[in-house]
């Protein structure tokens, strides 16, 4: 039997409301979903957006550094000064790299913004500083994505970095400074975001600090870095540091986010762009032997290996270089040249820095701080913990009851497993050189009762649902802009643990049917745009969900499994037709920030709500994802595998994984059809059959197995018995023999010598009815059953005789009925007769000639015989002798039967016919053509003496005829 899984999930779109009303499928799911039906959302009116088109920069180093050179011929020489420099520091080994020694960078972050969008939380600047550690000590968990070929030369620089804890004037900070700048749309390369007079913020000391700028960068640039120069940093180096747009810290421009950072300060630390900036030609250069050559930058997130006309044979580029352009997904190392580079501007260039306490206020303990993300998970879910403490921490203790592992020494610890439901507390002991200090977070984790499936979103029950619209529609559906979709960004933390997507729900606030027919397309795209699967939903299923209240649930027609290593969208595609109508409902302005509603333009570009130049909507889209951490397996054993025409099969589901609800589709089977974890079927055909099994989980999710040829059916086996019907005295036997099969039991065992085998002898004292159970090779079984009479009488003779006329006649037939009683077997006695001997109770028989004949009966049984006779005669019947007319045109016949027959050699036209009887009545009578050859004219009713006249009118040679006819029987 060969099985077939395929993945599926019920095809129908689903209301919720029905769900909920008829469907008891999915009771873990339902109970996550909010009640219904759902409150009128409000319409709010706001200004149109712009018709900003940017499209992203990656970086603008090179061309900042080629600015400065062309702007200022000091800075040229100091770039000079220092590469001379830095060949000095590689050629001379004047520094000693001390292999496992890490160093810390104490890190001012400088914000200008001039709205809410554009202003990073403290919690996601410091994840950025931690996505930045990750990066540099290879920590980060993407790290398995780097090729083999150059996990060897993967390296960890060793260099880490902190949020400063002093600032420049001794007294306490956060690292983070701040200033709203209305004033200012957006910043450029010519560094006014690095200095306060020209809107922006002054760095802090060079030599004590490495400062980072964050800001809203003008036409789509992400990041821009200052590489080093001079002999070693001072004071005056006061815009040195890297610059980044906003968005790459509160996510709002994927798929690029906290990378951009990571390959900025690479460019601090000396490095170049993989490709040498020599744009796709192949002799630059980023003074790096372990890094392959490289015709120009690598966009998006190619899959390996990557070749190109510098490097055009396997391993081929190496595009998950932090120092090229891919997106962040793809991004995962530096090289060990990478790491030594570095480490020499580090201990070389920026001395100063490694002896800055701003990380470390002197003489001061540090204040045991963390926290953890997320803090409520479902059992077997995971949490990361962020170091807080201030001043900076140089050893860590912590403490996870209830995780695996139970402790940790690391600053940062990530994936703290928890695989019980409960509260927990955790404990961080932060200690450097002056001291250690002790913080417990009590009932800081909770763990939830892990559910089969969870319903995930970016709003929660305090967000304030809305519409928003303006004159020229809506701004999360049809809208004078002609956008084509609208989609919610769903980051890998919300469905941590549950990797598998099988639903989307949507709340639409407006939903018509303009009757177009044009569908509406649910797509779910990964961070670079691609669209992993597709739904269709029609408009006027959008119109019946927003007319009824309920919220829409749209299932996967196959399980998507998700990524960990970025990020998922979910929405909507649609076009436009007279009628036709939908928004979503998205939460009120300020109730997601960083903002998670995406859209589609016209253009097919795609846009965050909380663009400037588009809607400047801090918002989220009404749209959950429905996920689940098993999908369902199906199987079932039938018992047995092969039966017999009409037995019952039990078909048992209960094997099945992750099974809530069954389908079962049996063709050919009795019911064809079943929802019923156990099932019995039977078939009355033999053959072989297939069977279906659908399983479906609670959380949409599906599995088929087809198994073919599953069932056998073999056909039962035809039993006969014989003699048919026997009759025996009181005291004899009979032998009644079985057939049709390959085993035998008989039954009663009344008067049986044996009760198996095909034949037994039976001798019962009373009439008595057996059955025998015949079993053929396939273990079927049929019955047959016989009755043996026992009688104490002889049998008595007799019969009836019935005729088909009379007088008989040669020819006639006789039917002879035996009427016996008590008779076991008759025999005819039939002399003269045809057949001369019979055995049935019922023959027919004829006699050929004239004569008396005597007919016999003898009737038998194992008490004695019994003879009845009778004797019958058979007369010799006769008839006239036929006229014929002398030319031999016209001859008349009359047969034993009665029947008057006309034969003609030729057609006789106009010819009268006419018969009479004795009394001249006249009997017949016709004229028409008599056409040559014969044929019946006239049946005679009974015997007696008729005359026949004929007259051919028109035929000289045949005159009229008159014939008497003697009819005899």
């Amino acid at each position: 039997m060969t099985t077939t899984h395929t993945k599926k999930t019920l095809r129908t779109t689903l209301a919720i409301a029905t769900l909920i009303t008829s469907c008891t499928l999915y009771p873990s799911l339902l109970a996550q979903l909010p009640n219904e039906p759902l409150p009128t959302v409000p319409k709010h009116t706001i200004s149109p957006r712009g018709t900003h088109t940017t499209s992203y920069q990656r970086c603008a180093t090179d061309y900042y550094d080629s600015l400065r050179r062309a702007q200022n011929p000091a800075y040229d020489q100091l770039r000079t000064q220092f590469e001379q420099a830095f060949l000095q520091w590689l050629q001379q080994s004047q520094i000693q790299l001390q292999a496992g020694q890490v160093y810390t960078i104490p890190v001012v972050v400088h914000v200008v913004y001039a709205n809410s969008a554009q202003n990073p939380t403290n919690a996601q600047i410091q994840a950025l500083i931690n996505a930045l550690n990750l990066d540099f000590r290879r920590q980060n968990p993407d790290t398995s994505n780097t090729p083999a070929i150059w996990k060897p030369i993967a390296a960890d620089i060793e260099i880490q970095f902190c949020l400063a804890q002093v600032d420049p004037q001794g007294n306490p900070t956060n690292g983070i400074e701040r200033r709203y700048n209305p004033n200012i749309s957006c910043f450029t390369t010519n560094d006014d975001i690095k200095f306060w007079s020209q809107g922006g913020l002054d760095a802090w000391d060079p030599t004590q600090y490495f400062n980072i700028w964050i800001g809203n960068l003008c036409g789509g640039l992400l990041g821009y870095a200052e590489f080093p120069s001079g002999n070693q940093i001072t004071s005056s180096h006061v815009t040195y540091g890297a610059v980044i747009d906003y968005c790459t810290v509160t996510g709002s421009c994927p798929p690029f986010g906290s990378r951009t950072l990571t390959h900025e300060v690479g460019h601090c630390l000396s490095l170049r762009h993989i490709w040498g900036d020599d744009g796709t030609a192949c002799y630059g250069t980023d003074y790096c032997q372990d890094t392959p050559n490289q015709a120009g930058p690598t966009s998006g997130c190619p899959s390996f290996p990557q070749t190109d006309a510098c490097s055009p044979s396997p391993p081929g580029i190496m595009f998950m270089n932090y120092m090229d352009y891919t997106n962040d997904a793809c991004m995962n190392m530096f090289t060990q040249c990478q790491k030594t580079r570095m480490r020499n501007v580090l201990l070389n260039w920026l001395t100063p820095l490694l002896s800055s306490n701003a990380c470390n206020p002197q003489g001061a303990p540090p204040t045991a701080d963390f926290y953890g993300t997320p803090t409520t998970i479902y059992a077997g879910q995971s949490v990361n913990f962020y170091d807080q403490s201030l001043p900076a921490a140089t050893s860590w203790n912590w403490s996870f009851p209830g995780g695996t592992p139970a402790t940790s020494s690391v600053q940062n610890p990530q994936n703290i497993v928890y695989n019980n439901p409960g509260t927990y507390d955790v404990t961080l002991i932060a200690c450097n050189n002056n001291g250690c200090d002790t913080l417990t977070k009590t009932n800081y984790i909770h763990v939830l009762p892990r559910p089969s499936c969870v319903v995930v979103g970016n709003v929660d029950s305090t967000d304030v649902p809305v519409i928003y619209v303006y004159p020229g529609g809506y701004v999360s559906g049809h809208n004078d802009f002609s956008d084509i979709g609208k989609m919610e960004y769903f980051a890998p933390s919300l469905y941590s643990g549950f990797p598998y997507l099988t639903g989307v729900i949507f709340w639409f606030g407006v939903g018509k049917d303009g009757g177009s027919g044009n569908p509406v397309y649910v797509r779910i795209w990964d961070t670079f745009g691609n669209v992993l699967q597709t739904e269709i939903i029609t408009y006027a299923q959008i119109q019946q969900a927003v007319d009824s209240g309920w919220l829409l649930l749209v299932p996967l027609d196959t399980p998507i499994q998700l990524p960990t290593n970025h990020g998922i969208f979910a929405g909507v595609e649609f076009s436009y037709a007279p009628g036709d109508t939908l928004a979503i409902v998205t939460n009120s302005d300020g109730n997601s920030i960083p903002a998670t509603a995406w859209e589609i333009w016209q253009d097919g570009s795609w846009y965050a709500y909380d663009d400037p130049n588009s809607w400047n909507l801090q918002v989220s889209h009404y749209i959950w994802l429905v996920l689940t951490d098993t999908l369902p397996q199906a199987q079932f054993t039938p018992n047995p595998v092969s039966a017999c025409v009409g037995e019952p099969i039990l078909l048992d589901a209960s094997p099945s994984q992750g099974a809530s609800a069954y389908e079962w589709y049996l063709p050919g089977g009795s019911p064809p059809y079943d929802t019923l974890q156990q099932v019995q079927v039977a078939y009355s055909t033999p053959g072989t059959y297939d069977v279906t099994l659908i399983v479906h989980s609670e959380c949409l999710a599906s599995d088929t197995l087809y198994a073919p040829g599953a069932i056998t059916i073999h056909p039962k086996p035809q039993i006969t018995i014989s003699p048919t019907a026997p009759i025996i005295c009181q005291g004899q036997s009979v032998t009644l023999t079985a057939s049709g099969a390959q085993s035998y039991f008989w039954a009663p065992a009344t008067g049986l010598n044996t009760t198996t085998g095909p034949q037994v002898i039976a001798s019962p004292n009373q009439t008595t009815t057996y059955t025998v159970t015949g079993t053929d090779a396939n273990g079927c079984s049929n019955t047959a059953t016989v009755t043996v009479t026992v009688t104490t009488q002889p049998p008595t003779a007799s019969f009836t005789i019935q005729a088909s006329d009379t007088p008989l006649c040669p020819g006639d037939t006789l039917y002879l009925t035996a009427t016996a009683q008590n008779a076991d077997s008759i025999l005819w006695l039939l002399p003269g007769a045809s057949p001369s001997t019979a055995s049935s109770p019922q023959t027919t028989i004829t006699y050929t000639q004239p004569g008396t004949y005597t007919i016999t009966l003898l009737a038998a049984n194992g008490c004695g015989t019994d003879t009845a006779q009778a004797t019958i005669t058979i007369r010799n019947c006769a008839t006239a002798l036929p006229t014929t007319t002398t030319d031999q045109i016209l001859t008349i016949h009359l047969n034993p039967s009665g029947e008057i027959l006309l034969t003609t050699s030729q057609p006789l036209p106009n010819t009268s016919i006419q018969i009479h009887n004795l009394t001249g009545q006249t009997l017949y009578q016709t004229t028409s053509t008599l056409p040559a050859g014969t044929q019946t004219i006239y049946q005679l009713p009974q015997p007696g003496i008729y005359w026949i006249t004929i007259h051919t009118h028109n035929n000289p040679n045949l005159p009229p005829l008159h014939v008497p006819l003697l009819y005899i029987r």
